[in-house]
């Protein structure tokens, strides 16, 4: 593989850190915005217009992530297919990392579009009519590779079907985070997964062996951009947003809540209690 060739994987990768930067910024911005129109204005005109003016820019700011993260994996496709000649291990480690980082920032770019939404109010519930376990083993098929390459076993205990009446994608969107998270920050053990129902609420419990938290990180667990020093330490991606996206997804769409129990170095427990059903 020649050089130059090289130089422009690693130049994708530079666009992939850039385009997470320039997310960053759409979401800071996005949050600041709306802190601003909650406290400061009180005018419906007002209110409207700074909404209009939000809207335009989180439109700008998805189009300009869309045409680079576009670049780095139709680029990174085609050199990691061979199209530019062979490559060595190296080389093709070096190309799964970038089309992981813009992988990574799709999620990023719809979760912020999400975010925006929430922020704005003008998301509602989409009702469904759907089983828990279909939603479980959606999430199980989609994050059971990482799990097995780590070695970690994942045990689900459901002792019951559970016919829920709710948003379907919002809680697979929780559900997701929350489970690729236990796993993504467990190195060696297992991940338990529990849903029961009394009194029409159903709690679903999932609980790691993983690195813990610390009581400072609990408390600003839920914050946007916040990644605890254990994270970070992981090595681990993130961008900080999963678990405050998901916290207004419980609390806002799904109408219930969500706790956390954890201490560092011995794994933590995350637990959603949200309604069997939603009011239409």
């Amino acid at each position: 593989m020649s050089r130059s060739l090289i130089e422009r994987a690693m130049e994708l990768r530079s666009l992939a850190y850039y385009s997470h930067a320039k997310h960053k910024l759409l979401v800071e911005t996005i949050l600041e915005i709306d802190a601003v129109k909650r406290e400061a204005i009180t005018s419906s005109k007002n209110m409207e217009e700074l909404n209009r003016i939000k809207n335009l820019f989180i439109a700008s700011m998805t189009h300009e992530l869309s045409n680079p993260l576009t670049t780095i994996i139709g680029y990174s496709e085609l050199i990691k297919a061979g199209m530019a000649g062979p490559l060595t291990d190296k080389q093709s480690d070096y190309l799964i990392n970038v089309i992981k980082s813009a992988e990574h920032l799709k999620s990023i770019v719809a979760d912020a579009m999400d975010i925006a939404k929430i922020e704005s109010n003008v998301v509602d519930a989409e009702i469904e009519q759907f089983e828990l376990r279909e939603v479980v083993d959606f999430v199980l098929n989609i994050i059971s590779s990482r799990a097995e390459d780590k070695g970690i076993i994942v045990e689900v205990y459901m002792h019951e079907q559970i016919k829920m009446e709710t948003d379907k994608r919002r809680l697979t969107q929780c559900l997701l985070n929350i489970i690729d998270n236990a796993i993504k920050y467990t190195m060696q053990g297992k991940v338990t997964i529990q849903a029961t129902m009394a009194n029409e609420i159903v709690d679903i419990t999932v609980v790691d062996t993983g690195i813990g938290l610390t009581e400072e990180e609990l408390r600003n667990l839920f914050q946007a951009f916040n990644r605890g020093g254990s994270a970070k330490r992981s090595k681990e991606l993130g961008s900080g947003i999963g678990l405050f996206l998901t916290n207004k997804l419980v609390n806002n769409i799904l109408q219930g809540a969500i706790s956390v129990q954890s201490k560092l170095d011995s794994g933590s427990e995350f637990k959603i209690s949200i309604p069997v059903s939603i009011d239409h």
